[in-house]
């Protein structure tokens, strides 16, 4: 039997964050159609949308769509173009990351009982538990409800109760949220702690308008996984209270894919394996079926198909690396030493800045450095370096010492194979900054202290070391796991991939988008790379299969992506701690 929660967890997401700083920098956008593009390629040309203003949505556009698409769907719509990197020609989110910045201090300061952990650039978890029981305790519970039933309106101007009818034709507001004030909340103290959590939320966000000029949304749950789900039920601008009574009300119709940590492979897994499409269906499977498909899993499944989640809300309010990347795709591959050199020097430049940027804001200061690269043929190499002063020229040297090592190329100007994506990441913070001549090795023995801020995490790619030092991953071995499943990575860089992707995004720039864009494009990207395996695993003709040798057919079918469900691929993950 599960235990009832206890737990008040809310959730505030931005509403088409990087859409509303470019509208709040150019004021006449308010109200129309906007759509943000990525730069793509030499300045000038630009990639696919990115964000989407509400008003874009509503004329069809999409994430993914390219200017041409953008402007038959809507000819009225606005396109704003990311900036470019002062130190490489590579998209700057910087005026993003400032914007969020803000939205966070005033979530970081609103009151100190509440537990703030960031989840993406535009969306944090609070854990209200304290806060609302401090604030019951301190009004009294009937003094509370007294003033609720007479000034709810004025205090819940854009809340709704996820009770399940809530999406109806027939739903109607002020009915069921009276009905719910007067009726749940006063005789069971759970709903009332919610009702007060979403009192905290409407303020917060009201502080957030008011100070920024953000439109954001909110939810209130029990949980984590609920106070998302429900956050979207009445986007944008609106905020979605759910006790945990009405979760199988909720989840009942909601699609597995819909659910945190199932929106991706694994997910898929579970609706392949028992024939199923909703979290209702996945309650009705009993945790012996669940075991005998899942077992690494199963509980976590059993859990969440009844509405539990025992993640907890920590603070988190720094990221874990500090990453810039770019990526060439097709005919613009470097296979030129020369070129590698000149984006080397740009990256260890603008990675340079970044670190610069964050020791000042946070005072800390990186030990490690991280070189990354993706062949053309999709084979992916990673080695940890040491970190030995924040001047470009000495990361270039290491870097370029690290990697020149790997050419295959027999004359002196060329480059085999030539490489789709180039990274480079700082990580393993100590608190403290570094000052002078000194260098790193040093002042760590003088007494850096190391910080607590990384959080090592599961990988998600299995590797191997060759006998130079370098993590080698081979695109066969992508193990079967849903990347917002390990969302953590995208921010952190550990255990993240810098394959290339189909829809031409720079890793490091996609990595640090809101999450629910990040979801979308990667959903697109998932769909081209399946496009691509069909081709390549094309049906042979059976009459010329059957001239075949036998051995032969026998290893081509065996080449054939088999859908199996994952037995090790992301246990450690959901273990509890």
């Amino acid at each position: 039997m599960l235990k009832p929660p206890t737990r008040i967890i809310g959730l505030i997401d931005m509403d088409c964050f990087y859409a509303q700083v470019e509208q709040r920098e150019k004021p006449e956008l308010w109200g129309k159609p906007v759509a943000v593009v990525q730069p793509s390629g030499p300045r000038g040309a630009l990639g696919g949308v990115i964000a989407l203003s509400y008003e874009a949505r509503r004329a069809g556009v999409k994430r993914g769509m390219m200017v041409p698409q953008v402007k038959a769907c809507c000819s009225e719509v606005n396109i704003c173009v990311v900036p470019f990197g002062e130190h490489a020609d590579k998209p700057d989110i910087n005026k993003y990351r400032l914007a969020s910045a803000e939205v966070f201090e005033i979530i970081n300061t609103f009151d100190e009982r509440i537990v703030v952990e960031k989840a993406s650039v535009d969306e944090a978890f609070l854990d209200l538990t304290q806060l609302v029981e401090e604030m019951i305790a301190t009004e009294g519970r009937d003094e509370a409800l007294r003033r609720y039933a007479s000034e709810w309106k004025t205090i819940f101007p854009t809340s709704h109760l996820a009770e399940g009818a809530d999406k109806n034709d027939s739903y109607n507001r002020e009915e069921s949220f009276e009905r719910w004030i007067t009726g749940h909340c006063a005789t069971d103290f759970r709903h009332l702690s919610i009702l007060v959590a979403g009192e905290v939320i409407e303020q917060l966000r009201a502080a957030i308008l008011s100070k920024t000029q953000f439109y954001c949304s909110g939810g209130v749950a029990t949980n984590k996984m609920m106070a998302k789900l429900v956050c979207g039920r009445h986007k944008p601008r609106q905020q979605t209270l759910m006790p945990h009574e009405y979760a199988s009300n909720i989840l009942d119709k909601t699609s597995i894919q819909d659910v945190r940590f199932l929106g991706g492979k694994f997910g898929q897994s579970v609706c392949n394996r028992f024939g199923i499409e909703t979290m209702g269906q996945l309650a009705a499977i009993n945790l012996s079926k669940l075991e005998e498909s899942f077992p690494a899993q199963a509980r976590w499944l059993y859990e969440v198909a009844r509405g539990h989640d025992e993640e907890v809300v920590k603070t988190r309010n720094l990221l874990g690396s500090v990453t810039v990347s770019k990526q060439f795709p097709g005919k613009r591959a470097l296979a030129k030493i020369d070129d590698i050199q000149f984006w080397i020097t740009g990256l260890s430049k603008e990675l340079c800045k970044r670190l610069h940027e964050d020791q000042n804001a946070n005072k800390r200061t990186a030990t490690s450095l991280i070189l990354s690269f993706c062949t053309t043929n999709w084979k992916q190499y990673s080695k940890t370096l040491s970190m030995v002063s924040y001047n470009p020229d000495d990361i270039y040297e290491i870097a370029w010492g690290a990697l020149k090592l790997l050419n295959k190329a027999t004359d002196k100007k060329n480059w085999e194979p030539p490489l789709g994506v180039l990274t480079l990441s700082s990580s393993r913070f100590v608190g403290g900054v570094l000052s002078g001549t000194r260098t790193l090795k040093n002042w760590m023995k003088e007494g850096g202290e190391t910080s607590n801020i990384e959080k090592k995490l599961p990988a998600i790619v299995s590797s191997r070391v060759d006998d130079q030092g370098w993590e080698v991953f081979n695109p066969d071995d992508l193990e079967d796991v849903n990347t917002e499943a390990v969302n953590a990575p995208w921010e952190t860089g550990l255990g993240s991939s810098v394959l290339p992707n189909a829809l031409g995004y720079d890793p490091a720039f996609l990595n640090e988008l809101p999450e629910d864009i990040r979801a979308e494009l990667l959903h697109e990207q998932r769909l081209n790379e399946a496009k691509v395996l069909q081709v390549k695993h094309k049906p042979i003709d059976a009459k010329v299969e059957a001239k075949g040798n036998p051995k032969q057919r026998q290893k081509k079918k065996a080449d054939l992506p088999v859908d199996e469900p994952p037995k090790k691929k992301i246990k450690d993950f959901f273990k509890k701690d």
